[in-house]
């Protein structure tokens, strides 16, 4: 999905992984909705440098695909998060609402 320069090459596909966190856009509008980190995400933020633990939150492509994309052993998850701090993201998240809109 063409989604402008903005995410260009920042971003996940957003039509592969739709209502994850890293597409380019957010999906939904209310707090019933749920975009979660995915350990796909968490662990390339860890590649690229960052003290993230490389785990996520239940999280399925929406192709159908029930494979997880991005294992990680439980041994090898429980040393890196002895390592470093996760956040939880979750927990952080503040939802703003519109306060109106325009059609």
């Amino acid at each position: 999905m063409p989604c402008g320069a903005g995410t260009r090459n920042s971003h996940w596909d957003e039509a592969t992984f739709f209502n994850e966190l890293m597409p380019g856009f957010l999906n939904g509008a209310s707090s019933n909705f749920v975009n979660p980190l995915s350990r796909m995400t968490s662990a390339a933020m860890h590649d690229l440098g960052s003290k993230a633990v490389p785990l996520g939150e239940a999280y399925q492509l929406p192709t159908g695909n029930v494979t997880d994309p991005c294992p990680v052993p439980s041994a090898t998850a429980t040393a890196v998060a002895a390592e470093t701090d996760g956040i939880d993201i979750g927990a952080r998240e503040i939802l703003i609402e519109p306060v109106m809109r325009v059609e």
